[in-house]
Parts: C-alpha cells; structure tokens; sequence
C-alpha cells in the first residue's frame, strides 16, 4: 500500500480528487471542491478524534501487564457512520487535539479570497494525518516556464499543522512527504505553522501573507531571468564554473598525478553541461539571445543537469525526485545563480 492512504471499514479509501491519480483508488470528483465538500466526499465528516487513557501493555516473567502511561493519551479515530474505533497512538497530554473541520474549513477563506480550488485532500494511515492541495489560479512565469503552484496544507497528531506554497500536486503519503522535504529546504517565511496548544487557531490572514511571499519571490526571480538573458556568456566562463561547482579530477597524493577514474567522470560531466549549455537540448533553446548562449542558458544547463543527468544509484525515478529535493542538489543551484548574478 504505498499510497498509504487510509481505508475506511466500507472498503472506500478516505481521499478525493478532481483529477485522476496514479493510485487510482477514487473516481474524480466531477467539480471543484470546497472544504466541506472534500471532507464529505472522503467520509471525514464522519469521523472524529477521540482520546482516551494511554495504557503500555508488557510482559514479564511471563504476565502480560497493562501499566498506566504517565503524561501521555491515548488518541482513537470514531468512524460515526460505522460506529468503529480504531487506535491511532498516544500523545502528549497537553496536546491540543483539534477535529477535522476545525482546521479544513479556514481553507474555504483562502479559496475564496484567492479563487483557488482543492484539487486533492486525503486522511494517511493511520489516521490522524490529511493533508490537501489547493491549486490557485494565477500562472507564475519564471524565466520563460509557466507553472500552476499549489498550496498544500497538512496537520498530522504528532506534527504542526503547516501550510505551504509547493511545485506538485499532492496526492498521497508519498508525495506529502516529498512537500515536506521541499519545504524543509526553504526560509521560515515561506511556511505558515501552528503548534497544537491550547487557543491555538489558524490564521487565515499569515497563510495570505506567506502566499503573497511566494509570488513576490516568484516576481523577483523572473526579473532575474530576464537580466541574465541578456547577458551572453561563452565557454571559458561556463567551464570555470562548472570546475567551481563541480570540481576538477583528483590527484593522488603520493604520485601526484592524476587519478584515471576521477579524469574519466570529469570528462564525461563536462561533456554533458557543454553539451546542455551548447544548445543540444531543444528545452533551452529559449534561453539563447542574438544565437548565443546567455547566463540564464548556463544557469539552466545546470539545473537540467543536476535534476536529470547526474549519476545516481538505485532506483533512479525514485533517486532523482529525492535528489531534486536533496539539500545539496538545491544547493549546488543556489551557488549558481549566485556566482552568475
């Protein structure tokens, strides 16, 4: 079950979607859902959140013992609609424990203020996390791409409660996790949070102002593309900063030489980022102004690069999602563009 998604006692998985999912667990839902309507269409209307004393059961000497858990509870999901409980783990005892309307329905401001949609919203097993994505409407353009951003939110019993601007559609435990790595490598200010403490509410007006962040930044880097288009750059400078980034062969320390494996990966790598950066990829060719390349071409030859051809090991779908997520794919981007502006 790598969806991971939870499964109701019906046989009905608790999900819904306006399109259709690689998992294929749920037919689309056939018009753009509210919050309300996403947890109806899930049967999360149906359920709550119940909590109850924390027991550890263990054996010694060959008794099974149920001893009481000092400064914890014990959380249960009630299925109303089957009259079915299932334990879902304990908690601290101070944990503010919210249902699930309490925290979905702020999202019906935020659609309506920005007319946005919820493309997906789903309960992971074993059910006391969800998670949804809001598609909003507005294109961002960044350097000549058009992208449809989404903003996912996400509350789980022993996690915050986070809303975040994110690239992908969420539409399972998998990809939850892939937002949370990709958030994870952002400033704070791109991540709305709430702690579950007593009083604690979500602030509909902080989710608009980190959503507003994110377009600003999105602006900011637009007007960056646009600068290093016009600016052309040659081989020299690219190859200079690919030994930056990338280094250049090892040398052996006791004979000072170079290392024949290590020359070989070096000049297979700069084949591949020449070759990127030299127009044999029709996906730059929009990078290029007057017939040469530009320094947006040798930013987006290293991306391309690093996202889509540098060598991985194991499964390599599954490898190069986690690499684009990976600090220091993101880092080796983020010392490009610096180095270029």
């Amino acid at each position: 079950m790598s969806h991971k998604l939870y499964r109701r006692s019906n046989g009905e998985y608790a999900f819904a979607s306006t399109q259709p999912e690689w998992h294929r667990l749920r037919e689309p839902v056939p018009h753009p859902m509210t919050a309300i309507e996403a947890l109806q269409a899930t049967g999360m209307d149906q359920m709550e959140l119940v909590e109850a004393d924390a027991d550890a059961t263990i054996i010694t000497d060959g008794q099974r013992l149920t001893l009481p858990m000092s400064g914890y509870k014990a959380i249960v999901l009630h299925d109303k609609q089957a009259n079915e409980y299932k334990a879902i783990g304990p908690v601290g005892a101070n944990r503010l424990i919210t249902q699930f309307p309490d925290v979905v329905e702020p999202l019906d401001v935020l659609i309506d203020e920005s007319g946005g949609i919820i493309e997906t919203f789903g309960l992971l097993e074993p059910g006391g996390e969800w998670f949804a994505s809001v598609r909003l409407p507005e294109d961002v353009t960044i350097g000549g791409d058009k992208h449809f951003p989404y903003v996912w939110a996400t509350d789980g019993l022993w996690s915050a409660y986070r809303c975040a601007p994110v690239m992908q559609r969420v539409c399972c435990g998998n990809t939850n996790a892939a937002a949370l790595m990709e958030i994870r490598q952002r400033e704070m200010a791109w991540v709305y949070s709430m702690m579950h403490r007593p009083g604690a509410k979500v602030d509909v007006e902080a989710i608009r102002r980190m959503i507003g962040l994110t377009y600003k930044m999105a602006a900011e880097l637009d007007e960056i593309s646009r600068i290093m288009l016009d600016q052309e750059y040659v081989d020299t400078q690219f190859h200079a900063l690919t030994d930056q980034l990338f280094g250049t062969p090892a040398v052996d320390r006791t004979t000072k030489k170079v290392i024949p494996a290590s020359l070989t990966k070096y000049k297979a790598r700069t084949r591949k980022l020449s070759s990127l950066f030299n127009g044999d990829s029709s996906s730059l060719e929009t990078t290029w102004r007057g017939g040469q390349p530009t320094k947006w071409t040798a930013f987006q030859a290293i991306s391309e690069y690093v996202d889509w051809m540098a060598p991985v090991r194991g499964n390599v779908s599954a490898r190069r999602l986690e690499r684009t997520m990976d600090s220091s794919v993101q880092g080796i981007k983020t010392r490009a563009l610096e180095a270029l502006l």
